[in-house]
């Protein structure tokens, strides 16, 4: 998984070639034709929007889950993959021509997306651009195509056949948030002329302690003083022992 430079810059991880940081929201970008998140999640939902066709102004774009995403904008068409975008190729994508809103029925910390025919440049908010809101606060908003400002040359041009190598001078990636924050809304943004393709939205809370997310549990203040308190009296016990065999 590739994690852009973002604000605090690139740094190197285990299983991460680099780790972007701003605000509360870490960003990341997963390995060039990666068009699924690869983090491990609790009540993973995904939107292929393979049930939906032409405008869409409203309804729920996640099916069978606990959190339902409501899209309260218009301005979102779905159609069938083709060159500019459709994970893997196949069924629908949607694209966003001004701003649409997913409107999450719980708030969740993870959310991410396959971007395809990327808009914008590297040194503006211009173009394609997400931003997560907890109520009505801005957690964090994000111009894609900066993100992948020192990605490797693998993400520009449609990895699918039978596009595969065509629209090269758009990048193709899949883009994951993880905040520290819960948000319960996502703002897709289409900034400038063009669209906003997408395909594949997901949204889920962050597995603490595997992948890339790795923190540990961390045992509550009075759990550490009842585990203090036990090695104490288990200490005492053995050296109260010790002294009566040495006494006999």
């Amino acid at each position: 998984m590739f994690l852009s430079k973002f604000a605090a810059g690139l740094l190197a991880g285990a299983l991460l070639t680099g780790a972007a940081h701003a605000g509360n929201v870490t960003v990341g970008v997963e390995a060039a034709g990666v068009q699924t998140t690869q983090k491990a999640l609790k009540g993973k939902q995904v939107a292929t929007f393979d049930a939906m066709s032409g405008w869409v102004g409203s309804g729920n774009i996640f099916t069978g889950g606990a959190v339902s995403g409501t899209i309260t904008n218009g301005g979102f068409l779905v159609g069938d993959a083709n060159v500019y975008g459709g994970a893997g190729g196949t069924g629908k994508f949607g694209t966003v021509y001004n701003t649409t809103t997913i409107q999450l029925s719980s708030a969740v910390d993870y959310a991410g997306l396959w971007a395809s025919a990327i808009d914008g440049d590297f040194n503006t908010s211009a173009g394609n651009t997400v931003a997560l809101y907890n109520g009505d606060t801005l957690v964090g908003s994000f111009a894609l195509k900066p993100l992948l400002a020192d990605a490797a040359s693998g993400y520009w041009g449609n990895p699918n056949a039978p596009w595969t190598g065509q629209d090269n001078w758009e990048p193709f990636a899949f883009f994951n948030f993880t905040s520290s924050t819960a948000f319960d809304r996502i703002d897709l943004i289409q900034n400038g002329g063009g669209g906003f393709e997408l395909d594949n939205v997901t949204i889920g809370n962050a597995l603490r302690g595997q992948g890339d997310n790795s923190t540990g549990a961390v045992p509550e203040p009075a759990s550490w003083a009842m585990m203090l308190a036990g090695f104490g009296m288990l200490g005492g016990t053995l050296r109260a022992r010790r002294r009566a065999i040495r006494f006999a």
